[in-house]
């Protein structure tokens, strides 16, 4: 429909003189209206468009192709490939007193340019410079930019236009380098990216120094390997989205609070090099000196809450949390009843690695966790979930007899839990040393759960329960919904889809290693 070319409506001129004349202007300023309507409507569908079915609409007629202009120029592209660069530069410049004035918006990607494609990108990006400096009109610009082209190509961020327009900044591999010039920009930032090479340590400055100047504009920051030093000498009270790791903040939640104390999403992103050398004992230190700040200080409401359970654990967040998201493996159930206790959170979306790993226990860190069987931790992992209304759960086994567990700890819970829509994803891994036969046993154990007659156990023990979604491979994926009634309880499939895994009864041992190469279930070493 949207290709369909549009006629416009024609009008007779009334003769002069005649007394039709003057009537005839009413139905014409009607008509006019008309069109001028159906104009707007399709200008606002344009907008919508990706620049495929633009370029298709703006063909239809002339009247169209000169509206959609400013639609196709202003298009987030993502400059990945440099031919992609260079069509898009020579589209604006083909016509430069109608397309560069209409250059209100851009979006500079070029964080999948590969750095052996920089040479013969060089031509493209010099000609983007050229561009951006023929454009006043520009009011919004997004760069997302690796080091190695900010490097040879500074102008794309310093030149006056891209200052003045520039709200979101993503450059990746930054060094101190990169620091002073982002500290030099005179532009309106409502987004950061920023990930340094170097550990904080290296860096005698901290984040106030860094961003001093977008304080009262940043609304999104994302920043990693740059310390937050000790003292708040800046705030930033318009920030609502952080992504930082505890690592930077010297597992300090109290210099969050002061810098940031409007956010409402925080995610902890993980930096596994520096937490493997972090005992239960430190993180039990860092926990108790955290939970100590001042009432008054704290984030009271979060939207979300991401990390994982360490991360968590240690900056000891006490807060309401309309989404908490948090990933561990199962020696980390009792951190994780500790985390769910202090964030208390109306959703949860939990990723569980349910493998037998006492083995990977230091020695010297002696904590409860390590008295604890597999069976015993995943029961903590689930009984904890009994105060949460909404709980996603992805479980990583290696063993049936794990799922299982898993499945009786939610029968278990208290009859005053306040669950009431589960959403469980199993993801079964095995061993190298499983064979054919093994794979194949597995498989009818899993075949032979009773998805159905769990759900009903289920809706029986958890009177709040009302929507259950469970996938579990060489199973099947289905969706339930409950009701309790006065004298009973009614178990409805809202759908099933079977799903047959790695299961095959006519499958080879030659075969089973062709899937053990990368064809069949996810192995683990």
């Amino acid at each position: 429909m949207l290709q369909r070319a549009i006629t416009m409506p024609t009008y007779k001129k009334a003769r002069s003189g005649s007394p039709q004349s003057s009537r005839s202007t009413r139905p014409i300023n009607n008509d006019q209206t008309k069109v001028r309507l159906n104009l707007d409507i399709y200008d606002y569908i344009m907008s919508f468009l990706e620049p495929h079915d633009l370029a298709k609409m703006m063909r239809t007629c002339r009247t169209l192709h000169s509206a959609g202009t400013k639609y196709l120029v202003n298009h987030p592209y993502p400059f990945c490939r440099p031919e992609i660069l260079i069509s898009y530069c020579r589209f604006v410049l083909r016509d430069i007193p109608r397309r560069c004035p209409a250059l209100r918006a851009i979006h500079l990607n070029f964080r999948d340019l590969h750095p052996h494609s920089l040479p013969s990108a060089t031509q493209a990006i010099q000609l983007l410079i050229w561009v951006l400096s023929e454009v006043p009109s520009l009011q919004w610009s997004r760069i997302a930019i690796p080091s190695l082209v900010l490097d040879s190509f500074p102008e794309l961020l310093l030149s006056p236009y891209s200052m003045r327009s520039l709200r979101s900044l993503t450059i990746r591999d930054c060094r101190m380098e990169h620091a002073k010039m982002i500290r030099k920009l005179h532009a309106p930032l409502e987004e950061l990216d920023l990930c340094f090479q170097s550990a904080p340590s290296i860096h005698s400055q901290d984040i106030a120094w860094l961003l001093r100047r977008f304080a009262g504009t940043l609304r999104v920051l994302t920043v990693e390997g740059f310390p937050f030093g000790d003292e708040a000498t800046t705030i930033f009270p318009h920030v609502r989205k952080l992504s930082v790791s505890v690592c930077d903040t010297s597992f300090s939640i109290g210099i969050l609070y002061t810098l940031f104390p409007e956010v409402t999403d925080v995610t902890f992103v993980e930096q596994d090099s520096e937490m493997l050398d972090i005992t239960s004992q430190l993180l039990a230190q860092y926990h108790f000196r955290n939970g100590r700040c001042p009432i008054g200080s704290r984030w009271s409401q979060l939207q979300s809450l991401t990390g994982s359970v360490e991360d968590l654990y240690a900056m000891s967040l006490a807060c309401q949390v309309d989404h908490l998201i948090v990933s561990f493996e199962s020696r980390g159930a009792l951190k994780f009843s500790t985390v769910i206790k202090d964030a208390i959170s109306r959703r949860l979306s939990l990723e569980l690695i349910a493998h037998d790993d006492i083995e990977m226990f230091d020695d010297d860190d002696d904590t409860p966790e390590t008295d604890m069987t597999l069976h015993d931790r995943i029961q903590c992992v689930v009984q904890s979930l009994a105060d949460v209304l909404e709980v996603d759960l992805t479980i990583t086994v290696d063993c049936t007899s794990y799922l299982k567990r898993t499945f009786y700890s939610f029968l278990e819970l208290p009859a005053t839990a306040k669950l009431s829509k589960l959403s469980i994803d199993v993801d079964f891994e095995l061993s190298y040393s499983d064979d054919a036969g093994a794979a194949r046993h597995i498989a009818l154990d899993l075949r032979a759960l009773d998805i159905r007659h769990l759900i009903t156990q289920m809706a029986e023990a958890l009177p709040l329960l009302r929507d259950v979604a469970i996938f579990v491979p060489c199973n099947s994926q289905t969706e339930w919904r409950i009701q309790h009634l006065n004298d009973h309880v009614e178990v409805e499939q809202r759908s099933w889809r079977e799903d047959k895994g790695w299961y095959d009864e006519s499958f080879s041992a030659d075969e089973w290693s062709r899937r053990k190469g990368g064809y069949g279930p996810r192995m683990i070493m």
